[in-house]
Parts: C-alpha cells; structure tokens; sequence
C-alpha cells in the first residue's frame, strides 16, 4: 500500500486473502455473510484489525432472510459487532 488514506474499509473474500499488511489499517471490517460458518472467519478477522476498528457483519443478499437471525445473535453476544446492509439492493440501485 502506498499513499495517504483517510479511510480503509476492508471486505475480505474466502477466495483471495488482503494482504497482511493490510490488516493493522483498516478502519472498517465488512464481513458479508452466507453461511453460518462464515461468522467464525468474520471472528478470525476480527482478531487479525486493530481495537479501534468498526466491525460490520452483513447478510449475502440471496440469503438474508437465512442469515440474519444468526448475525442478530452474534450482535446480541458480541456487541463489537454491528449490522450492515446492501442498501443499494433495496432501493434497486445495481
């Protein structure tokens, strides 16, 4: 990474991990949700960004109304965490 950030908002893929180097930076950890497995690698990440770190989890669209109970209550067990949505898929904005 070079230049100056103001913000770094971090969304990690199972299929291409960010670069270490990375992970001491990051403002704001966005972790989209599909299966409830995915809350443990959420948890791993969360391990992996500094305290001051927003932490965001976020149902996968297609599968929200499956996994927002299970974010809810990992929020309720772990309130460091906080629920986001995909706006721009309600108000249908591609």
């Amino acid at each position: 990474m070079s230049g100056e950030w103001d913000w770094i908002c971090l969304s990690p893929k199972k299929f291409k991990a960010p670069l270490p180097a990375c992970l001491p930076l990051v403002d704001e950890l966005k972790v989209v949700i599909y299966h409830h497995s995915d809350l443990e690698w959420a948890h791993e990440y969360a391990a992996k960004v500094s305290d001051r770190c927003k932490l965001y989890l976020q149902p996968e669209w297609e599968r929200a109304a499956k996994v927002t109970p299970l974010i809810v209550e990992k929020i309720k067990s772990d309130p460091r965490w906080q629920l986001s949505l995909q706006v721009h898929k309600y108000i249908d904005v591609p």
